[in-house]
């Protein structure tokens, strides 16, 4: 199901009167899910990358794209070299939203100021995450397509709390995520209701196939922190959530695979998947599915999607986390 051979070039359409916001940071996208039944888009890295490649490509067919990122430096900086690169198309449609994903007061704010700005919202991708610096590789200024390839750095960071109190990879590739579309969707909302075209307004969900082939079962729902490991990695003594301090086999194992497992997927085919998802009429026909490059759906995430009562227990704990921290309202 889905299309192996969607072509950003051939396949995307005019997107003029659309407006995005993509978020995120470096590393490379290689699977996306269409989150809403009817409407909403994606968002992805918007500093350099694959991310740079997916708003540069909605802004190319005349979107209107807000880049989400904690740093103004880095998106101008980004935004004044697509510009740079795109000479024969006169004025790009681009800006710079302040987010910061592991603040959620921050998350708040961003879409406040978001919707002060604008009517309407037809694209949500939510494509952050949070990486070791140090150890990760950025060809986005690669001499060829081909030398445009990553080596992922995901998993291994240190154990570290936001300002709120979370884990920062939950937070930041979930919990950051799951509050910006939720304050964000009234303009969603009213973005699909008054609009002439069915299926229009997209959201995006960019996860990895760890977390997808895991499942449910695995989810620490009373200690999302991980503080402590639970599961049939108990027995491991995982104390840190897998991240680059723990001393265990597991955690030296998992460095060493995010270190030297590298992708072999250039920067324009990263973002082909979030692209079609964004862009494609077809893509609304899988709504709700995960889709792998490019545009395909695949199985992968049924254990999630046939799971009503784990899915309604995330979302749950989650709105009660963000109704905790003042976020959102009693839902």
């Amino acid at each position: 199901m889905g299309s192996s051979g969607f072509q950003v070039g051939r396949d995307m359409p005019d997107l003029t009167g659309y407006v995005a916001i993509v978020t995120g940071g470096k590393f490379p996208i290689f699977c996306s899910m269409i989150y809403l039944n009817a409407y909403i888009i994606p968002y992805v890295s918007g500093n350099s990358g694959i991310g740079n490649e997916t708003a540069l490509q909605l802004a190319l067919r005349h979107a209107c794209v807000y880049i989400a990122s904690r740093s103004s430096a880095r998106v101008e900086e980004a935004i004044a070299k697509m510009k740079e690169s795109a000479k024969k198309v006169s004025d790009l449609d681009l800006h710079f939203l302040p987010l910061d994903l592991q603040d959620l007061e921050s998350v708040k704010k961003a879409a406040n100021q978001f919707m002060q700005r604008e009517s309407r919202l037809d694209m949500l991708i939510c494509n952050a995450g949070v990486r070791t610096m140090s150890e990760f590789v950025d060809h986005s200024h690669a001499s060829s397509e081909a030398d445009n390839t990553y080596f992922l750095q995901i998993m291994a960071v240190p154990f570290e709390l936001t300002v709120d109190g979370y884990e920062k990879q939950w937070q930041t590739c979930y919990l950051g995520h799951h509050a910006l579309f939720l304050s964000l969707l009234p303009v969603l909302q009213s973005t699909a209701t008054a609009s002439a075209v069915e299926n229009r307004v997209r959201v995006v969900m960019v996860s990895s196939d760890a977390g997808i082939l895991m499942g449910p079962k695995v989810l620490n729902y009373d200690d999302p922190n991980m503080t402590s490991a639970k599961g049939p990695l108990a027995s491991w003594s995982v104390t840190t959530n897998l991240q680059a301090a723990d001393p265990s086999f597991v955690g030296t194992f998992i460095r060493l695979l995010v270190k030297f497992a590298p992708t072999t997927m250039s920067i324009p085919d990263g973002a082909r998947t979030t692209l079609f998802c964004a862009t494609s009429a077809e893509a609304p026909r899988y709504s709700g599915q995960y889709f792998v490059p490019f545009g395909k759906v695949d199985s992968k995430a049924e254990k999630w999607i046939n799971d009503k009562a784990a899915v309604d227990k995330l979302w749950n704990m989650s709105n009660k986390a963000l109704e905790k921290a003042g976020i959102i309202e009693t839902i």
